[in-house]
């Protein structure tokens, strides 16, 4: 029987040691290395780097992979280089690489992806995590617990019933004592004695071994670059750089039964500043509880010595996405480690625009009750009908009597054709209304927008005559409808498409059992446009969206406003009327 083709991931000083092994198995043929560090072509003994993680999907097609391992002796970077690869690749295998030299005893098990070096012993009923490292001759008594991604240096030995929590180091020649726990993230220095449990993110060593000190968050060793670890949460941060951070988002983002279209890359990708997103993820037992994206911008100044960053949330309803079971204790971890990682990093101020969720609790700078919006409940037609204001009522019937017709467009309905007919309207009312270029986003926006979030948007075209004349693109978010982008075209008022549009999809969304329909806000409160608005829902009381300033380094701030205008030092962030952050806009 032919063997099965792997790759081997990584082509350094571990990678040779695998390679050793997986030859004197004869059990795979290794095609190649993938190494997102080394070129292409490099040699590892008569091994070709055959390309980066990115390139796995097609080096599967092409040479008909079956499996393959990872050959990274640190943690947490073999921890994450498993994580990238079942984002590109979630069907492709890890084998299990073992030393015709190791002893493997009784019922022992090993997880996928564990490495085992010549001259280990794993005695009867031990478990073995996945992409664990049994380095040269060390010895794993009975029924010992090794979790995931675990490395066990070389001669070490563990006594009896030890159990050892995922990505923990034991260092060289080190030493367990029968019945022993060591938690997770923690290190074991070489030579150590352990007699008694050691706890989560622990560095300890001497003989007998002591908890020394905690893991640092800035720790290269084991990757907690940019998180914080407690003892309930953990608070990390993540950039959004390439195709697999994409795709890594996307499933965090999928964990959330609430999650919404404000949430998505492609609405975010209105930003042209797209490459700049970050987003914080709090996690307990490493399941997700809060999400938030975040743009960082370096701020430019010749006053500054060294990099200076603002942070500001997504435009539109934004801020941190939270699972119901967040306790206030959770929210009070996350927003105070967020600043943590703010002053750590040297940001300046923060702006978060929160959605109209109340997820503001326990918001660390000022809250400010921004604009107001309307939010409407769908009742029954007679009930909603008679909430009008008259007004309404009067031209709904005039545009009954003109013959205008409404179709909603969704799912694979909402054709290139359709996304036109709206992207047309829509744009020639940005053009009447002078609006600002942020407003003037491409045709291909929508499209992506549409396409990235299949079932959570509508298009709704009123026509008159079978032309085009109003449209408006609404997203749905669970029970919930809100009134996005949309226009009418200017020769086409006197026929009231406006109203007719709007309780047209009041109609169709008691027919889908919607049971709210957000209209937003006017551009400042009270105004004429909120006063139309608020003419479908006279009786509903408004719920209020929310926004938060915060001054991280007052120094620096002031440095940037004196600059500029020593007037503006010592303006209050509670005026609503003063632009945030000041140095971005002069008073």
């Amino acid at each position: 029987m032919s063997s099965k083709n792997i790759l081997i991931i990584g082509a350094s000083g571990h990678a040779k040691v695998v390679i050793d092994i997986i030859e004197q198995q004869n059990t795979y043929k290794i095609v190649g290395l993938v190494d997102s560090f080394k070129q292409n072509k490099t040699k590892l003994f008569k091994y070709l780097v055959l390309g980066k993680i990115s390139d796995i999907p097609k080096l599967v097609k092409a040479f008909d992979i079956h499996g393959c391992i990872i050959a990274i002796g640190d943690n947490w970077t073999r921890n994450q280089v498993k994580e990238k690869i079942t984002l590109v690749q979630p069907d492709l295998s890890f084998i299990t690489a073992i030393h015709p030299n190791a002893i493997i005893g009784k019922g022992v098990t090993l997880g996928e992806g564990t490495v085992v070096m010549p001259g280990v012993i794993v005695n009867a009923k031990s478990e073995i995590g996945k992409h664990c490292i049994l380095n040269t001759g060390c010895i794993v008594e009975h029924e010992n617990k090794i979790g995931d991604f675990c490395s066990i240096a070389p001669s070490v030995t563990l006594a009896g019933n030890v159990s050892i929590n995922h990505n923990t180091a034991i260092s060289l020649g080190a030493n367990v004592i029968e019945g022993v726990k060591i938690g997770k993230h923690s290190i074991v220095g070489a030579g150590a004695l352990v007699n008694k449990h050691i706890g989560d993110f622990k560095v300890a060593y001497g003989i007998p071994a002591k908890e020394i000190r905690d893991r640092k968050e800035n720790e290269k060793y084991l990757g907690l670059i940019n998180c914080f670890k407690g003892k309930t949460y953990d608070l990390c941060l993540y950039k959004i750089d390439n195709a697999t951070d994409i795709i890594k988002y996307n499933k965090i983002k999928d964990t959330f039964k609430n999650q919404s279209v404000f949430y998505s890359l492609e609405y975010f990708n209105s930003n042209k500043d797209s490459k700049k997103l970050f987003y914080f993820v709090l996690k307990q037992n490493d399941k997700p509880l809060i999400l938030m994206p975040v743009y960082l911008s370096k701020i430019k100044s010749t006053l500054l010595n060294e990099d200076y960053y603002d942070a500001i949330s997504p435009y539109g309803y934004s801020g941190p996405l939270i699972k119901d079971k967040v306790t206030s204790e959770g929210l009070k971890f996350f927003w105070n480690h967020v600043d943590s990682w703010y002053k750590k990093n040297n940001v300046v101020t923060e702006f978060v625009r929160f959605n109209l969720e109340n997820n503001y609790k326990q918001y660390t700078g000022h809250l400010m009750p921004t604009l107001d919006n309307i939010k409407g409940v769908i009742k029954p037609f007679d009930e909603l009908w008679s909430n009008f204001k008259q007004k309404s009522r009067n031209n709904y019937r005039k545009s009954e009597k003109s013959n205008l017709s409404i179709a909603f467009y969704k799912d694979d309905n909402i054709t290139e054709d359709i996304i036109m007919s709206f992207y047309n309207i829509y744009i020639s009312t940005m053009k009447r209304n002078v609006a600002s270029d942020i407003y003037f986003f491409p045709v291909e926006y929508f499209i992506n927008l549409i396409k990235g979030n299949p079932n959570h948007l509508v298009i709704a075209i009123v026509y008159k005559d079978d032309v085009a004349i109003s449209a408006e693109l609404i997203i749905v978010s669970n029970d919930t409808l809100y009134s996005y982008l949309g226009g009418t075209l200017a020769e086409y008022f006197s026929y009231r498409p406006n109203d007719f549009l709007k309780i047209e999809v009041m109609k169709w969304a008691i027919n889908e059992n919607i049971k709210f329909y957000v209209l937003g806000g006017g551009r400042e409160n009270c105004d004429g446009l909120y006063q139309y608005k608020k003419s479908f829902f006279p009786k509903d009381e408004d719920v209020t969206f929310y926004t938060g300033r915060k001054i991280v380094n007052p120094k620096i701030y002031e440095t940037l406003i004196s600059a500029i205008n020593p007037e503006c030092v010592g303006k209050s962030l509670e005026n609503k009327s003063i632009y945030f952050p000041l140095y971005k806009k002069p008073c």
